[in-house]
């Protein structure tokens, strides 16, 4: 038996393989049939011949070139009918085996075209007649003699179409060999050759859709192989199933696996080089006027179709999923009823649809058509749990969600099982039965026990087939072997018609260059600006351990690297502060060291103050410990009395530490309200509801007893189950409104039966108008964006769109990078994902509305293979286009299980509005790169500690000392620092948006509190200028919605502003 495993599921089993009973076999197709393309097809049993065919050039192994000729038994009469007598063609055909070994083709062929002259339907010398043409190199001619014979002819009729069929996939005439194919199976379903060879070409030439229904009956017959079942997991993907000839002839190289461009741009879609996909289907869909053709496959050329309906499908999900307007437009013109069967012109639909702002009821009734014609699409799966979650469906909600992710399941289970997980087999097959397709489940519990441990144990494997054969049977009998529509839908039932809501939106589409985002759409001065030659590689020096700072995180005592609880894998938190009002940046990390159920860790919180380039632990006489269960951190100035105060984030009470103005703290006692035990992942502070008085936002992540039930361990000592937020109580977040006497009112923005485990946080100014908003991300549910709207808060994410997966579902969020990235004055949002998922970067257009443009900004293949926490938007050589830095690692040691745990952490440069990740030239003392080192990173802040323009990276760990990461990019551009003082509004400023001028055009910044993950930034606006030598004009509009504006600065400077004043400029180091 070969590798690929074949099952032949109705029979007795064997020690060598697993028989088929009552299949058809095709002893009359046996010796011509399943010939591949460089072997000789033999239309009768006759001794292999010693040449190989040649191709339509005319040169064969064995022969003299012959000429290209009519078919034989089309050319004129040569001989008289009545000469021909029986005795004369037994003897011809006892002599044409001899002529076809010795290569004596011409005189076989004229020998031949005699005897089809008295009888012209002598299907044995038409037979005969067909082989010497292809052994000539005359294939299309052996085609047209083979054509000549009946289909229907009872006992040459099957095998002269597949003869044919194989002949005709040699010259690449595909789809005239799939209509022939096709022809056998509908004469006889039971041909699983016929399948095979269908199912083989489709997947070939990328029609997975319809390669789909041949698997399906490969696997109602009971012959079915383990790559052919493994190609009905997942539809959309690109995938290759051989013939029998074709396992014996070896693997086909990659390269020419591909029939058609679909195949091929399906591989590339699956490597994540969508742009190249684009490009290769928008040819294949651009009609030429030469040639219907396919150049390059000899002298006969494939006749597809000038536009393939399958090509026209799979471009349109693309480009919309790439957010690709030029190839979504040409998709717009193309598209027509020719490509309704097909799942990805619904999906394309549906993504057109969302774009459109169609109802959710357009857009779920469009995803419905598109799961019911491919049941294994979990993006649609996710996009449906989306509109369900919207409707108010939360049955339907759910089970999408569970379909989604466990086709997700059932993607990696069948990998796994690839490799030989033989476990993995098993978890496959209780996936597909709970995604209601039993019959596939059925044939991979056949599979496992051909490649179990058992295997060997023949009674043990003959009882559990038997068992397997009788679940068959009843399978078969009922007619539920796979999925149906009503099954995949759930129950849910959409009133809309589908078709006319298929003929709406491409009809109100009215697609233009701008109608989706290909990339970020950069302000055309500052793209003018950018020159690549001038600009050099980043480079960040590790500066932690030379300027004194040591903290180290642990999040037990001592500290645990696997077998973690769910709150042992989060990290501490970093925060930026001038707590002494020296001039000097100041940091204040956050520990654990011990258990929430404790009251005091091992180990305390510590504040490193700066002085002279170097810093020193002041935890002590600053009185600025704590000792709860440390994970999240909040600065702001809390009592307007000019010094920044802390709040801790415990699992547990809260602390809230108020700067005395002496450098040291005081712990507040704010009454009741801070002594929830929930456990609070961040904290931002600002103004919420417009009274000049700064509020606070708690983030919380779960309220649930059970993280504390330590996991059962398996026999190696590990923990046999890793659980998610998913398998807890999560906790509620809480808006906490200061009162002018300092007392504090609390607001819960949601029900318990509404909460979230909330992990990152950013508060700013998200709609131009005055007043903050507030952005959380989500672990595992959909994040929410909360609006004020007469002093009540509101989620309004799944409204504009930044509560879900581009993908469907809603994700891992957890660190937020909050910046304009396109320049078009809108604040935008890069939030990092968990493993295998990618990064969500929420672009927000001028009507307040977002898209998540991972794919088309180039974040999507770079970020799948990390699990992402810590991030921040940076522009680290000063051009004036803002960067990206994401800190990576994983929860939990699996790898034993093939995931990667300590993860590299990475550097994206912006380029015309997409990002290319950077392998930086980072430097210390002992030569070690941090950007290609793997390590467990979490927490990560923006600052500029040395205040040379050039904004550096303070980032925390799970293994290792925190690290200060300077930035030295050489030949940097000009720069602006703001830092903000409000007077008739909260003196931090938070919600502040400052727009600078200069000859290169508009720039925007927004002051923001929270910052993403457990941190908090330094509060400085960075602006880095490029080559601008001088700054127009500094516009302020403060949270009070007044505004102030500031004419002709230096460029190079740090300036405080100070609302209704004059700006100061600092003087420089």
């Amino acid at each position: 038996m070969s590798s690929e495993s074949r099952l032949q599921l109705n029979s007795q089993f064997s020690s060598a393989t697993v028989l088929i009973l009552g299949a058809v076999v095709w002893l009359l197709l046996s010796p011509l049939y399943g010939c591949n393309r460089a072997t000789d097809p033999q239309p009768t049993a006759t001794p292999t011949p010693r040449s190989q065919p040649a191709d339509d050039s005319g040169d064969a192994a064995h022969s003299t070139s012959i000429e290209a000729a009519p078919p034989a038994h089309k050319v004129a009469n040569v001989t008289d009918p009545d000469d021909i007598t029986a005795e004369k063609r037994q003897r011809t055909l006892q002599a044409i085996p001899q002529w076809y070994d010795l290569g004596q083709f011409e005189l076989a062929k004229r020998k031949l075209t005699q005897l089809l002259v008295a009888n012209p339907d002598d299907v044995e010398v038409l037979l005969w007649l067909a082989r010497i043409e292809y052994a000539a190199g005359r294939t299309s001619e052996a085609i047209e003699v083979l054509s000549s014979i009946p289909a229907d002819d009872p006992n040459y009729g099957m095998m002269t179409l597949g003869t044919s069929a194989d002949w005709l996939v040699k010259l690449g005439r595909y789809d005239e060999a799939i209509r022939r194919y096709s022809q056998i199976v509908e004469q006889d379903t039971t041909i699983t050759i016929a399948h095979r060879k269908l199912a083989s070409l489709l997947n070939r030439l990328g029609r997975r859709q319809l390669a789909t229904r041949h698997l399906r009956a490969l696997c109602l017959n009971g012959d079915i192989t383990q790559a052919e079942l493994a190609s009905l997991i997942s539809r959309s993907d690109a995938s290759i199933t051989n013939t029998a000839s074709e396992e014996k002839a070896g693997d086909v190289p990659l390269g020419e696996a591909w029939f058609s461009p679909v195949g091929n741009a399906r591989q590339l879609a699956s490597e994540g080089r969508f742009d190249e996909a684009i490009d290769l289907l928008i040819d294949a869909t651009t009609t030429h006027d030469d040639s219907n053709e396919t150049a390059g496959r000899g002298a006969e050329q494939s006749q597809f179709p000038r536009i393939d309906p399958t090509a026209v499908a799979l471009l349109g999900r693309l480009a919309l999923d790439q957010g690709d307007a030029e190839a979504t437009t040409h998709w717009r013109k193309i598209a027509n009823d020719s490509q309704i069967q097909f799942a990805d012109h619904w999906y394309a639909l549906a993504r057109l649809a969302m774009q459109q702002q169609a109802p959710v009821e357009t857009v779920a009734a469009l995803l419905c058509e598109t799961v019911t014609r491919d049941p294994t699409d979990w993006v649609a799966f996710g996009l449906l749990e989306n509109c369900m979650n919207q409707l108010g469906r939360p049955q339907a909600e759910q089970t999408f969600r569970l379909r989604a992710l466990s086709i997700k399941r059932s993607i990696l289970a069948s990998n796994a099982a690839a490799s030989g997980d033989i476990a993995a087999i098993d978890r496959l097959a209780t996936t597909l039965e709970t995604l209601g397709r039993p019959l596939e489940a059925n044939a991979w519990r056949m599979i496992r026990q051909y490649r179990g441990p058992d295997k060997d144990n023949h009674d043990r494997v003959n009882h559990a087939f038997a068992e397997l054969r009788h679940q068959r049977r009843e399978l078969l009998e009922s007619g539920q072997a796979f999925a149906s529509d009503a099954f995949v839908l759930g129950g849910y039932t959409s009133a809309v018609d589908a078709a006319g809501l298929r003929r709406f939106v491409l009809r109100e589409s009215g697609f233009s260059e701008d109608g989706a985002p290909t990339s970020l759409k950069i302000s055309a001065r500052w793209a003018a600006n950018e020159d690549d030659s001038r600009l050099s590689s980043p480079k960040f020096t590790r500066r932690a351990s030379a300027v004194g700072l040591t903290f180290e995180y642990h999040n037990a005592h001592p500290r645990k690297e696997r077998d973690l609880q769910i709150y042992e894998q989060f990290g501490g938190a970093v925060a930026a502060l001038d707590y002494d009002r020296n001039g000097h940046i100041d940091y204040y990390f956050v520990q654990s060291a011990g258990t929430p159920q404790r009251s005091a860790g091992a180990l305390p919180n510590v504040l490193h103050s700066q002085y002279d380039h170097q810093f020193r632990d002041v935890t002590e006489p600053a009185t600025a410990d704590d000792r709860g269960y440390g994970l999240g951190v909040g600065v702001g100035d809390l009592n307007q009395d000019g010094f920044d105060d802390l709040i801790v984030g415990n699992f547990g009470q809260n602390t809230v530490l108020i700067n005395q103005g002496d450098g040291t703290f005081k712990r507040a006692n704010g009454g009741n309200v801070w002594q929830s035990n929930a456990w609070t992942s961040a904290a931002a502070v600002a103004d919420f509801n417009n009274d000049g008085i700064p509020d606070v936002m708690e983030v919380n992540y779960l309220d649930d007893p059970a993280v504390f039930e330590v996991p059962p361990r398996n026999e190696h000592g590990r923990f046999s189950v890793f659980r998610g937020p998913e398998s807890y109580r999560p906790a509620v977040d809480r808006m906490l409104l200061q009162q002018p006497d300092q007392s504090w009112n609390e607001k819960p923005l949601t029900s318990q039966a509404e909460a979230a485990p909330g992990l990152g946080v950013v508060v700013a100014n998200f709609d131009s108008a005055a007043g903050n908003e507030c952005f959380v991300a989500n672990d595992t549910r959909p994040n929410n964006l909360w609006i004020n709207e007469n002093d009540r808060w509101t989620d309004v994410a799944k409204l504009r769109g930044c509560a879900y997966s581009s993908r469907g579902g809603s994700g891992a969020s957890m660190g937020i990078a909050a910046a304009d990235f396109d320049h078009n004055g809108q604040l935008d949002l890069h939030v990092t994902n968990f493993y295998n998922e990618p990064v969500h970067f929420y672009q927000q257009s001028d009507k307040q509305t977002f898209v998540d443009s991972a794919i088309a900004v180039n974040l999507y293949n770079d970020s799948m293979p990390v699990l992402g926490f810590g991030t921040a938007a940076i522009d680290f050589e000063n051009d004036g286009n803002l960067d990206l830095a994401v800190l990576n690692g994983h929860i939990e040691d699996l790898r034993f299980r093939d995931a990667p745990f300590k993860m590299k952490p990475q550097l994206f440069s912006q380029r015309a509005g997409r990002f290319q990740m950077q392998s930086a030239a980072v430097v210390s003392k002992d030569a070690t790169n941090y950007f290609d080192a793997a390590t467990l990173g979490r927490a990560l802040i923006r600052t500029d500690w040395n205040r040379d323009g050039r904004v550096d990276l303070l980032a925390t760990h799970l293994d290792q000392p925190v690290e200060l990461l300077e930035n030295q990019t050489a030949n940097s551009g000009n720069w602006l620092q703001c830092e903000l003082v409000g007077i008739n509004c909260e003196r931090t400023a938070v919600g502040a948006v400052i727009t600078v001028q200069t000859e290169l055009g508009t720039q925007q910044q927004w002051l923001d509190s929270g910052d993403g993950y457990s941190c908090s930034d330094e509060r400085i606006a960075f602006f880095g200028l490029a080559d601008s030598q001088q700054i127009e004009q500094i516009s302020v509009q403060w949270p009070d919605g007044t505004s102030d504006q500031l004419s002709s600065l230096p460029v190079n400077q740090r300036v405080l502003i100070v609302q209704g004043q004059p700006p100061h400029v600092y003087e420089r180091e």
